[in-house]
């Protein structure tokens, strides 16, 4: 969470009990890494589909510039949505949570 991921949660106004999802978004240069997060070391929580390009080049005929990923939408990610994550404005923002030694050990780190 430190880093180029987020957890995604819907509307929970219309949509209270809905899971929050882990996602991550990368450059085209990065795409190598980003199956290996999806399909080795996430794998168990992702669906085999090949990661989203942005823009859809199909779509808009644009050159795509980066690729994206969501897991499963699961209980897990809810909580620690609600560890990380704080309403501004009508909206979820990422906040660094303020027992955050307590959530990362060293090999979190590295």
């Amino acid at each position: 969470m430190l880093g180029d991921g987020h957890i995604s949660r819907g509307d929970i106004s219309k949509y209270p009990n809905i899971n929050a999802r882990l996602q991550f978004t990368f450059s085209v240069q990065n795409l190598p890494y980003l199956r290996y997060l999806k399909f080795v070391v996430y794998a168990s929580i992702c669906t085999l589909t090949e990661p989203t390009p942005w823009p859809n080049p199909e779509l808009t005929g644009k050159k795509v510039t980066q690729y994206s990923f969501s897991s499963k939408q699961l209980p897990m990610f809810t909580e620690l949505h609600k560890v990380w994550y704080k309403i501004f404005d009508g909206k979820f923002v990422k906040v660094l949570p303020s027992n955050i030694e307590e959530l990362l050990k060293p090999i979190g780190l590295e």
